[in-house]
């Protein structure tokens, strides 16, 4: 495991700090992030950590991923954002499996961090060249509704997905608020959904749900796995995706969470698995 050899400490060490293995909150759960910024990246390293997860993902038997990154923890550790782009672009290249990447921005994000990135994304266009969109991450409740537009907007402009984690710790009001003025494109999570006029708005724009059934359980969303409204979603009629959210902090991977689809629909999961087949981003 990248991590185990950059930070020297035992695999079983990782896991107990890096790894959720019972139901945690919110506060927690960030703070198994915080060893990656403990790190001293530079671009073999960042390199390599990429070549790791895309080796995780053929081992899967995934055709493909589309994954969320933050490059804060780089920038942070002294690379330079065109240095950390490129190693992304080459990265992707000699990938193990087909990838592509979302550029994860946190709600709570310093207003310095959230600057230099607009500020790069208003003067350079390599940066649309390695990512497919963004991602709005973090507690939903601290969306700072003010100044996201004019980090969006370039992408807007460029066709590219504009994801939000909402209607996962939050009220339905925050998937409306996402859908309605940030225009977004996909919605993690979003499960807490309920109202009949924001679930026709999403099946009217066809805005796909990310669903993660072990990081709803493990950040104290649901009380347990079979209390996941998965169900109720696609009785719906919405564009559902299934993913691991982070596959070693949440100790998970497809197989496990198509087995939760599986116990949560039971008759109905061999359609739904046709239908995910299917699914794009």
């Amino acid at each position: 495991m990248t991590i185990s050899r950059y930070t020297g400490l035992s695999l079983t060490e990782i896991y107990k700090r890096h790894t959720i293995i019972r139901p945690i909150s919110y506060e927690e759960f960030f703070k198994k992030f915080d060893i990656l910024y403990g790190i001293k990246w530079d671009e073999d390293k960042l390199y390599n950590s990429i070549l790791d997860v895309t080796s995780e993902i053929k081992d899967d038997a995934c055709s493909g991923a589309l994954i969320s990154v933050s490059i804060d923890k780089y920038y942070m550790a002294g690379m330079e954002i065109k240095q950390i782009l490129n190693t992304f672009r080459q990265a992707r290249k000699d990938a193990y499996a087909p990838i592509d990447y979302l550029l994860s921005l946190r709600y709570d994000s310093s207003q310095a961090m959230t600057k230099i990135l607009t500020d790069y994304v208003s003067l350079h266009d390599d940066i649309f060249q390695v990512f497919e969109g963004v991602d709005l991450v973090g507690n939903e409740k601290e969306m700072p509704r003010n100044n996201l537009n004019e980090f969006i907007n370039p992408w807007r402009t460029h066709n590219k997905i504009i994801r939000a984690h909402v209607g996962e710790y939050g009220e339905e009001e925050h998937i409306a608020y996402a859908v309605r003025s940030l225009k977004i494109t996909r919605i993690a999570h979003g499960f807490c959904v309920k109202d009949p006029n924001i679930i026709e708005e999403i099946k009217d724009k066809n805005i796909p749900l990310d669903i993660c059934i072990s990081s709803n359980f493990l950040t104290k969303n649901i009380k347990h796995v079979i209390d996941h409204p998965l169900k109720k979603l696609v009785s719906h009629g919405l564009r559902i995706t299934l993913g691991t959210d982070d596959p070693t902090v949440f100790n998970t991977d497809m197989s496990k969470e198509l087995r939760y689809c599986k116990l949560l629909l039971g008759d109905g999961f061999e359609n739904f698995y046709m239908r995910l087949c299917h699914e794009t981003y």
